[in-house]
């Protein structure tokens, strides 16, 4: 969860980059965590 957070953080912070990437990557994390 601490890895979904900071990624979630980072996209907020960074309103520069795109959050529809930053959202995707973070659940891509997130299932894989899930997984293992």
């Amino acid at each position: 969860m601490w890895i979904v957070i900071n990624l979630r953080v980072e996209g907020s912070s960074g309103t520069s980059g795109p959050t529809t990437d930053t959202r995707y990557r973070a659940r891509d994390v997130y299932v894989g965590r899930t997984r293992a």
